[in-house]
């Protein structure tokens, strides 16, 4: 509205000066230059309205603006507080780190006194091996001698067996004899016996045919 107020001022000025001087020219070329003033007039309120558009949007978005940057205020606080407890943790991760480092140097040294003990332990797997097949042919000789000592005792077990049973045998036969002996024992007696009485029978049978002294027959009775 401004610019239009000012348009229609310059006109009236413009047409007076014209009147006064007389010149009709210059009063139509005038004329010409305000319609295109008009026109400019009418561009330049639409790109003003456009602008005020723009204007509230720009407001809008510099609203969202000032609650975005209350977010990241707050978030950077956050980010402050968070980055103040990672410095901590950083620092105790570095300590941590620094006694992984000792611990490490101390791992290197143990490997390395490892890699020797296993270099003795070679060695002496070395002599184990060798010493387990002296073993192996020791063992085999020894199986062979004990097959061999199997066999001789399957044999002295058969023998063995024989030799009970001939025992057994032995045993029953002088069972046997002991039976015979103790019967030839009291058959022996029983002759004894017999003789004495036959011996008392034939004193008695001579005493009574021929009398004879006493000593005489005494001597005859204990002469054997």
């Amino acid at each position: 509205m401004f610019i239009q107020n000012l348009l229609s001022i310059n006109i009236v000025t413009i047409f007076d000066a014209s009147e006064s001087r007389g010149d009709l020219t210059l009063f139509l070329s005038v004329e010409g230059g305000t319609a295109q003033l008009r026109e400019e007039s009418a561009q330049v309120e639409i790109d003003f309205a456009q602008l005020r558009e723009k204007s509230a949007r720009v407001e809008v978005n510099l609203a969202q603006l000032r609650e975005e940057s209350a977010q990241v205020k707050v978030d950077f606080a956050q980010l402050r507080e968070e980055s103040a407890r990672v410095e901590v943790s950083i620092a105790q991760l570095r300590e941590k780190s620094a006694r992984v480092e000792v611990d490490l140097a101390q791992l290197r040294e143990k490997s390395a006194q490892v890699k020797v003990d296993f270099a003795q332990l070679r060695g002496e797997s070395a002599r184990v091996e060798v010493s387990i097949a002296q073993l192996r042919e020791k063992s085999a000789r020894v199986k062979a001698d004990l097959a061999q000592l199997r066999e001789e005792c399957a044999q002295v077990k058969i023998g063995t067996a024989q030799l009970r049973e001939e025992s057994a045998r032995v045993k029953v036969s002088i069972a046997q004899l002991r039976e015979k002996s103790a019967q030839v024992k009291v058959n022996f007696a029983q002759l004894r016996e017999e003789s004495a009485s036959v011996k008392i029978r034939t004193a008695q049978l001579r005493i009574r045919l021929a009398p004879i002294p006493l000593q005489t027959f005494q001597s005859l009775m204990f002469k054997k």
